[in-house]
This record gives C-alpha cells, structure tokens and sequence, in this order.
C-alpha cells in the first residue's frame, strides 16, 4: 500500500469503488465523516479516519512516518464481524498508528471540534486578513508572527476535500461552531468589560490543554515547533 498524506487518503479510490473481495475478507473506506453515509455500508465494509497528515495533497506528499504515533479512528457499524474489525485494527498498527473504535456520530462530533472546526477558523482568520484594505498583502506576508503563519499552513489544505467535509458533517460542524461563537462572545464581553480576570482563567485552562497534548506525544515541546532556524553570525572585528 503507498503511503499517503491525510487528505490523499480520505479522497483515494476506495472510498469510491467496491471492489471485488474474496469470502471473508474487510475492505475499509477512510473518511472524516462517517454517520452520514454509514448506510450505505455493508457489514463487511469499515469507515476509518487517520488523524494525521498536512497541508499537502496527493500521493507525493506522503512520507513513511505518516501514521506512526498517530491516532486512526474505526468507525464499525452495529453488527460488524468482531474479526474483521480485529483485522483492520491490526493492519493499521502495523503502520504505526494508535487504534480508537467508536460509533460513527461520536466520531463526527470529536471530529467536529479537533480538526474540522479549526479548519473553519483558520480559512476564515486567513481570509479576513487577506480582506483587510489597511493592510497589504506584503505586510501580511512579512510580518506573519507564528501565530498567524500556522493559521496560514492549516488553511493551504486543500480547498476540495474541506468543502466536502463542512457539507458533510454539516450538523456537527454547526453544532460546534454555536458553542464557539458563545465562547467568543464570552471572550469579546471580557475584553470590552476590562475583566482581565476572566480572560486569564480562560487563557489559563486552554495552556494546560496545550501541555497535556504535548505530554501525550501529539507534538513537540521544542521551541517554535522545532523548526530550524538560521544561525545568528559573528562578524570579525
């Protein structure tokens, strides 16, 4: 099997076509919905999602360390032959991949929050900056501080699989989109309140969220993300 990117996976022929299997064999189809077509599936058919990959589509974008460490989420429907699931759970860690089961509206809704929302949130960020008259875009561009520059590699995803995703999930997407926008409205009365307070205990709870993915091994605790930096040079006297 090749090695694909995330969003190469999710789009791959397979989760199109049904190909012909042999008696007692699994065919899977990677998606990051699952509730809203899982009737079109049979009992010998799994919808899985591979929490991993980046901005890059296409089979070129993969790499071998894609899946290690990752999560893969199995999406069984009710009824699904133990073995099979077994099989497919098996395959995926052989890849590297860390294995979760869970029913398919549970897995939108997850989805939802840590991948689909922030998605959302990143192309809009993106966008309102690019919109902005006062600025132009070689400012934007040259003064991108890391927050705003990784907004910028979330929202170089590509434009076709996201579009299909929010339509979708649709449900669990605006579910979460309601909460956050109370969550910001909430943020928004503090800043205009002055309730310095407020917006530390929030900002505070978000940090130790930040350190428990970290301590989970989900990313780097390296400064800036580990990226390299250029080497600062001592000119002779």
């Amino acid at each position: 099997m090749p090695t694909l990117s995330s969003s190469a996976f999710r789009s791959a022929p397979v989760a199109r076509s049904r190909p012909r299997s042999r008696p007692g064999s699994s065919q899977a189809s990677s998606s990051p919905t699952s509730a809203r077509s899982r009737a079109r599936w049979s009992r010998t058919w799994r919808r899985i999602c591979p929490v991993a990959g980046t901005e890059h589509s296409g089979p070129d974008s993969g790499f071998a360390e894609l899946f290690i460490n990752r999560w893969c989420i199995l999406t069984p429907p009710e009824g699904t032959d133990p073995d099979a699931v077994e099989r497919l759970r098996a395959f995926w860690a052989a890849l590297g991949a860390k294995v979760e089961i869970m029913t398919p509206d549970h897995h939108d809704l997850v989805l939802a929050i840590t991948s689909h929302l922030p998605h959302l949130i990143a192309y809009t960020i993106v966008g309102t900056a690019d919109e902005l008259a006062q600025v132009t875009s070689s400012e934007v561009i040259k003064f991108s501080a890391g927050g705003f520059r990784d907004f910028t590699r979330i929202a170089a995803s590509d434009p076709t699989m996201w579009r299909d995703v929010f339509l979708a999930n649709k449900e669990a997407v605006l579910e979460m989109l309601g909460t956050f926008n109370e969550d910001l409205s909430k943020l928004t009365r503090a800043i205009r309140r002055g309730d310095g307070e407020a917006l530390f205990e929030h900002f505070t709870r978000t940090r130790a969220i930040r350190r428990g993915i970290v301590e989970i091994g989900q990313d780097s605790a390296a400064p800036d993300f580990g990226r390299p930096h250029a080497q600062l040079t001592t000119k002779p006297d």
